[in-house]
């Protein structure tokens, strides 16, 4: 009798490791993939990260928790054109949860050698079918000018609602010539070098409040680059 307890209780000791041990190592039956800006932005989808893993071997579905490497699948995922950043983890029933916020493109930059994007982290990015932009750059714009002084302005743009509406786009003519298309006018603004470029602005948007003569359907460009003056240009 004293056997048969005691072997009773190696059973039961055992099962419970067993038990124990198959609760820790649960198998991934599921790869959920959150795209928390989608509603604003489709630039990855859920198939498109699926495939990315699947081609590196790295999806997780069918294998055990503790085989799943969480950080290089993160690590792929931040590699992608279109990912800002990546978050990697499981779940308590095993599941992999992989969720992704989009890269923010600003402006488009178009030039006689190549085209991409800026971001809202002053990186480039490659072009993208669903990426629209409130304008293009083109002309003579260096990496430099992107990330810099188009971004700057860029984002001026964005807190000046009055002139976000009416710029459709910049040509730099030069790197101290700059021109501002003007998305509700045949008159495009000439606004020379970067360097003041706000004080040259609201020196324009006061001309146009004060109600002065300034027909700009006779002219092809206004010129604010001198201190007080908003010269109109018909050529």
């Amino acid at each position: 009798m004293l056997s048969l307890a005691l072997l009773i209780v190696v059973l039961m000791v055992l099962g419970l490791r067993q038990s124990r041990r198959a609760v820790a190592t649960p198998v991934c039956e599921h790869l959920v993939v959150q795209i928390q800006d989608i509603d604003q932005r489709q630039l990855v989808n859920e198939a498109e990260i699926k495939q990315l893993l699947a081609n590196k071997g790295l999806s997780p579905e069918g294998k055990k928790v503790s085989q799943i490497e969480l950080c290089a699948i993160e690590h792929l995922v931040k590699c992608h054109a279109m990912v800002r950043q990546a978050e990697c983890f499981h779940t308590i029933q095993g599941d992999v949860v992989v969720r992704i916020n989009q890269r923010i493109p600003l402006f488009h930059v178009l030039t006689a050698c190549e085209t991409y994007y800026i971001d809202t982290d002053r990186k480039m990015m490659p072009p993208h079918e669903n990426i629209s932009t409130p304008f293009m750059a083109i002309g003579q714009v260096s990496h430099r000018m992107a990330r810099e002084e188009l971004y700057d302005f860029a984002m001026w743009l964005q807190q000046h609602p009055y002139w976000d509406g009416q710029i459709s786009g910049v040509d730099v003519v030069s790197p101290k010539c700059v021109e501002l298309v003007h998305r509700g006018h045949n008159a495009d603004i000439i606004l020379g070098e970067w360097r003041g470029f706000d004080r040259k602005l609201k020196k324009l948007q006061h001309w146009y409040e004060a109600g002065k003569d300034l027909d700009l359907e006779k002219y092809t460009k206004v010129d604010v680059r001198y201190r007080g003056q908003v010269i109109g240009i018909n050529q």
